[in-house]
């Protein structure tokens, strides 16, 4: 619930930042809010399709952040699926 909570919060603040960034420049092909929340959620996934990409310094540190954000909640999320799949010991196994 957190991760997803993170990923919310990340993609909201990513597209407002984008949108500050780029908005009003010369050659920027991110222009409207749903540009920008695409262009999140590609990036914060790592696909990186491609079709919009930031032009400013600004908008490439904002770029720069969503990816390592993406990599580190993707990495989390692995961590917990595969504490799940391979379980731990109960506190009473611990003592025995």
């Amino acid at each position: 619930v957190q991760a997803i909570f993170l990923v919310i919060v990340v993609l909201e603040m990513s597209g407002m930042l984008i949108l500050d960034a780029e908005g009003g420049i010369e050659g920027a092909n991110i222009r409207t809010p749903s540009d920008a929340l695409w262009w999140g959620y590609v990036t914060i996934t790592t696909v990186g399709y491609g079709d919009f990409y930031p032009v400013t310094t600004a908008g490439r540190i904002t770029a720069m952040f969503i990816m390592f954000m993406g990599v580190g909640i993707i990495g989390a999320l692995a961590s917990i699926l595969a504490s799940l799949l391979v379980g731990g010991s109960s506190p009473a196994e611990e003592e025995a």
